[in-house]
């Protein structure tokens, strides 16, 4: 029954479809979820969410644009927090950051190679709020965010499948064991998550030099 009714969400929505992705940002969500290893809908998905494809967005905790990248975030994915109302450094920061979430919580069973679940609530409330909640934070705004993204990428993906799939909260003592081990590895997982720099001359601030 339960797929059957989410069959059924997945139908009557087919008119939105549209409007989840942007064709403007077309080339730079492929060219920078190339460049960090990022499934395209899984950017497409948190863009929808957090901006519907508006540059100038501005949330009430100062997140700005495409991404909805706050300004420490951005310093610390290496971007100049001046240039995040410009799509392109936006995207940069918020791939760099996803790609480093997808290294912190991965899943290979998953199509994407991370755990949905956890990088979605690390976008929305920061991974720090994950690692101490051992799962996704016990907030209202966290967990309505993660399963609007997650059914964003699965109307994106074509798979009423992964809609109907659920978080299951792992238990304490398991969960504390796979985050410490997970989290050895996040320093070199995340040197190979960036990609070689490009020979050519690039922005002072720039410091993976991609842009």
């Amino acid at each position: 029954m339960k797929y059957v009714l989410m069959a059924m969400i997945f139908t009557a929505s087919a008119a939105q479809a549209e409007r989840l992705t942007f064709p403007q940002y077309a080339a730079l969500v492929e060219k920078y979820a190339a460049a960090q290893r990022l499934d395209p809908n899984m950017i497409w998905a948190v863009m929808g969410r957090e901006s519907s494809g508006n540059p100038n967005a501005l949330s009430h905790k100062n997140a700005r644009g495409l991404m909805q990248i706050i300004p420490p975030t951005a310093a610390r994915m290496g971007v100049n927090p001046k240039y995040l109302y410009h799509p392109e450094p936006n995207l940069i920061a918020g791939t760099r950051y996803l790609r480093f979430l997808c290294n912190r919580y991965p899943d290979r069973n998953h199509p994407t190679g991370c755990n949905m679940d956890l990088v979605l609530a690390g976008y929305n409330a920061g991974e720090g709020a994950v690692d101490k909640y051992r799962g996704i934070p016990p907030y209202a705004e966290t967990r309505a965010y993660v399963k609007n993204v997650k059914y964003r990428y699965a109307r994106l993906s074509k798979n009423s499948v992964l809609m109907a799939a659920a978080y299951v909260q792992p238990s304490p003592a398991k969960s504390a064991v796979k985050l410490k081990t997970e989290n050895v590895a996040v320093a070199a997982e995340t040197a190979k998550a960036v990609p070689v720099a490009m020979k050519r001359r690039h922005e002072a601030w720039d410091v993976f030099q991609e842009f």
